[in-house]
């Protein structure tokens, strides 16, 4: 999808599987977003907006959001 589009905005869970069907990895998003961007093959968004539930995952990753100039939300979960 990246590699044959360009996108202004893209919009990612911070809570991804690493592959289809498995567990939920944290930095899986950021991962990623590392290797979108690293890469000649993909075409990178202008803007990433990273969404979270977890307090904690969002902590980890603000810096590095920061450094890109991205958003990062954390979104209140539903008790």
């Amino acid at each position: 999808m990246l590699a044959d589009s360009h996108y202004d905005v893209v919009i990612v869970d911070l809570m991804l599987p690493r592959k289809k069907g498995g567990e939920i990895y944290p930095n899986a998003a950021i991962d990623f977003l590392e290797r979108v961007y690293d890469s000649s093959r993909y075409n990178p968004p202008s803007h990433v907006i990273g969404i979270t539930i977890l307090e904690s995952v969002s902590r980890e990753v603000t810096d590095f959001f920061d450094s890109h100039l991205w958003f990062l939300i954390r979104c209140a979960g539903s008790d």
